[in-house]
């Protein structure tokens, strides 16, 4: 993460700029400042919850927020850990039988695009939209932005703003 400076210099050049309509044009004024990583095209995102929970044991037999030290040694199956900095540690396997590690690679799933924008937003842009030509390298992008998404959003109907409110413990 760059430092705040570098911030406020992207601040002052996205201001001189009238409009912003593909996030390639931000890209290029960050690059201008900072290294750029663009999901999607450098990096990905994994489901790693799904991953080790056919690898992993669901009751470890320990609390993980009581733990202070925790250390992992390339090619053993278990896990130190140590409730304060001064104690020995107690080494425990974690992997269920049979599992293979090797394996763990073939289970990571790539995470879906979920747009997490609100519907009034959503209604926003879609009436700004009328106003302005797209290039050809942002309509991913918008598609993205205003696709409707379920998985995994409980909607409140008191919410007066339609936010989503997201279930963490169903990926």
């Amino acid at each position: 993460m760059p430092p705040d400076r570098i911030f406020g210099r992207i601040e002052q050049k996205l201001r001189k700029k009238e409009n912003i309509v593909s996030p390639s044009q931000y890209y290029d004024v960050f690059k201008e400042e900072t290294s750029v990583h663009v999901y999607g095209k450098d990096f990905l995102m994994y489901n790693f919850k799904n991953a080790t929970t056919k690898q992993t044991k669901s009751v470890l037999g320990f609390k993980t927020t009581e733990q202070k030290v925790f250390s992992y040694v390339k090619g053993l199956h278990t896990v130190g850990i140590t409730p304060s900095y001064t104690d020995t540690q107690v080494r425990l396997d974690i992997l269920k039988r049979n599992s293979n590690l090797k394996l763990f690679e073939d289970n990571l799933e790539v995470l879906p695009k979920i747009s997490h924008v609100k519907p009034a937003k959503k209604k926003d842009i879609a009436s700004l939209l009328k106003y302005f030509c797209i290039p050809e390298d942002a309509k991913q992008f918008y598609d993205d932005v205003m696709q409707e998404t379920t998985n995994n959003i409980v909607f409140d109907d008191e919410n007066p703003e339609g936010a989503a409110y997201y279930d963490e413990d169903e990926c």
